[in-house]
């Protein structure tokens, strides 16, 4: 049986999905338009020849290479590739020249910690986050990840590199999120286990060390024999071992035992020198992930992140819900703790990386890697440190040879920003520009005309949803829609037909069928209506009580959702479901299902998710009462 904690952080981290199965039941998404250069103009007469569009200049910049600052430089790309940096440059005719007075150019920054899905790095990217670290995600991403980041090309998301499968323990931290995972059991099978990851495709490997002491939880965890079994193996196969800890106690075992880095920052108590020590002789690294460490201690400051002028207008609504989450139980201590140990331990020489843990609560991908450059220069790094361990030294760490720095040959994966972020870090906000791959990225958000309905309507009362009675035309194609994880990038299909009752060829029923894949990080299939005729809309249902329904089906659980609140609370309510093959009478209170807000009901989902390939069932006589 899974402790309470654990059952907590697999709610904290299904924060993830909040508003993206609203806006998928409600058909509404964004996406980049393209934007106009107001501070571009020609450098020459234009060429007759077509110079390809992610070649161009910066001239007269402040550049931050990634490791140092160089003042009144010029930059060229060419073909997507960075092709010199030099204080006097020619800029080629036909190239088109940037002004960069006043501003600082850097290289596409690079968080250390993400949990990654499509539309999540599509928020990175306008952030200018070039690349991402991976550290747990749907192994079924990883080739299509490589593919996108081993092209040079115009897209509209971050790199990824990706751990893909994490390693834990049979009911450890990892497990409780929503996804089937294999778990290792005994040192023995460590071997075996981690040369599966690496046929995945996994580009290192993370390692879960945690029996949840800190957030007061007792959970199973890798003993310490096994944990040094995963990284000889991983050694063995030339792959950097990545150790996620929460103690002090915990981070000196990982190091004891040739971990190559922690996730975290362990935030129970300060460093103390034994642990200084190991690190320095491990040559290890450690990513901070201070922003989620104030989240844990109640200190996210979420306001001032929210009312930035430099923020205003371009946070996505996934980005705005999962800065406004807060995590389950507050540790005051736990941002102090990480702060005394990050001072000491980048004191003592130790490589210290900049990652956000997106999307937890109180951070979003994107924006959490500024607010974590913010809070590392409140633990005592400066500007230029902080900037360091968001490029340059997560590269080196990450073996990525061609990003984290302006040189000569490598991406065109760049930053420019108004002002000078090595003297006021948060200027890393003010972005004139973002390219990828020499590209320009578009930025702005567009609100779409159908986008999720806030005006309250009119209270329903009870009665029959639908009992599939009557013209198909009427039935199926007006609310009752399919859903499916495309949304996020994923497979998953499915069906829905009015069927009759062989045996009463009077009764109607919806027939719903299709295929969950596990090509995206939440998988899911099926069958969603709404409680008005404008999808979404809520509607007051006060006095309603209970929703039942009949249903059968392949056997197994399934899931009913209940969508209600207020568009930034958009997570579903989620009661599961176990169908059989013979027709069965449901019966919930709506209200005793956790997370309904029975004053601002929207709509319901039946779906098949993670257990399930092929599947069907079958649903009838819908009512509210």
């Amino acid at each position: 049986m899974k402790s309470e904690w654990n059952k907590q952080q697999g709610k904290t981290f299904t924060a993830v999905l909040t508003g993206l199965l609203m806006l998928a039941l409600a058909a509404s998404i964004y996406w980049m338009m393209p934007e106009e250069s107001t501070e571009t103009a020609s450098n020459n007469n234009a060429s007759a020849e077509v110079v390809p569009e992610n070649s161009f200049a910066i001239e007269n910049v402040r550049i931050f290479d990634g490791e140092q600052v160089h003042q009144k430089q010029t930059v060229l790309v060419t073909d997507g590739l960075i092709t010199e940096v030099l204080e006097n440059l020619q800029v080629p005719e036909g190239i088109e020249s940037i002004d960069g007075s006043g501003k600082t150019l850097l290289p596409g920054l690079i968080d250390a910690h993400v949990h990654t899905f499509e539309m999540a790095q599509q928020d990175a990217l306008r952030f200018g986050v070039t690349t991402a670290i991976d550290l747990f995600s749907d192994h079924n991403l990883l080739a299509g990840n490589r593919t996108l980041r081993e092209q040079i090309g115009q897209q509209d998301q971050a790199d990824v590199y990706s751990a893909g499968t994490l390693i834990t323990a049979p009911g450890g931290h990892g497990t409780q999120f929503g996804m089937t995972i294999p778990t290792l059991s005994n040192a023995a099978d460590a071997d075996e286990f981690v040369a599966a990851r690496q046929a995945e495709g996994s580009d290192f490997i993370k390692v879960v060390y945690e029996n949840g002491s800190e957030y007061n939880g007792n959970i199973p965890t890798l003993d310490q024999q096994t944990l040094k079994a995963v990284i000889d193996a991983a050694k063995t196969r030339g792959m950097l071992t990545i150790v996620h800890v929460s103690t002090l106690e915990f981070a000196k075992h990982a190091l004891q035992v040739g971990a190559d880095g922690l996730a975290h920052m362990f935030s129970d108590s300060p460093a103390d020198q034994e642990l200084i020590e190991l690190a320095q002789q491990n040559n290890a690294f450690i990513v901070a992930t201070l922003a989620v460490q104030a989240s844990i201690s109640g200190q996210s400051q979420i306001d001032r992140w929210m009312e930035l002028p430099e923020v205003a207008g371009r946070l996505s609504q996934m980005q705005q819900n999962n800065l406004s989450n807060a995590f389950f139980s507050i540790q005051s201590g736990a941002l102090n703790n990480a702060q005394q140990s990050l001072a000491s331990l980048h004191a003592a020489g130790v490589r210290i990386l900049a990652g956000s843990d997106a999307p937890n609560p109180g951070t979003a991908h994107g924006i959490g890697l500024h607010q974590e450059l913010w809070w590392l220069t409140e633990a005592g790094l400066t500007p230029l440190q902080a900037l360091q361990a968001a490029t340059a030294h997560t590269a080196d760490v990450f073996g990525l040879t061609d990003r984290g720095r302006i040189a000569k040959g490598l991406r065109a994966d760049l930053l420019l920003v108004e002002g000078n972020p090595l003297t006021d870090i948060d200027a890393t906000l003010n972005t004139v520009r973002v390219w990828k791959d020499g590209f320009p990225v578009n930025r702005e958000l567009v609100s779409l005309p159908d986008e999720v309905p806030t005006e309250v309507l009119a209270g329903i009362t009870a009665g029959m949803l639908s009992d599939f009675e009557g013209p198909a035309a009427d039935v199926v194609e007006t609310r009752w829609q399919v859903t499916t994880d495309s949304m996020l990038g994923g497979q998953s299909s499915a069906e829905i037909e009015q069927h009759s009752d062989t045996q009463q060829q009077a009764n109607q029923y919806l027939h719903i069928s299709g295929e969950v894949k596990t090509g995206s990080m939440f998988p899911w299939a099926g069958v969603s209506t709404f409680v008005s005729d404008q999808p979404m809309a809520p509607a007051d249902a006060g006095s309603i009580q209970h929703l039942r329904f009949r249903a059968r089906g392949m056997p197994g659980e399934y899931q009913l959702m209940v969508f209600s609140g207020s568009q930034n609370n958009a997570m579903p309510a989620i009661q599961p479901i176990t169908l059989s093959t013979d027709w069965q009478q449901y019966e919930f209170e709506l209200a005793a299902i956790a997370g309904v807000d029975l004053s601002l009901l929207r709509g319901f989902a039946w779906t098949a998710g993670n257990g399930h390939s092929r599947f069907e069932f079958d649903l009838d006589d819908v009512e509210l009462q």
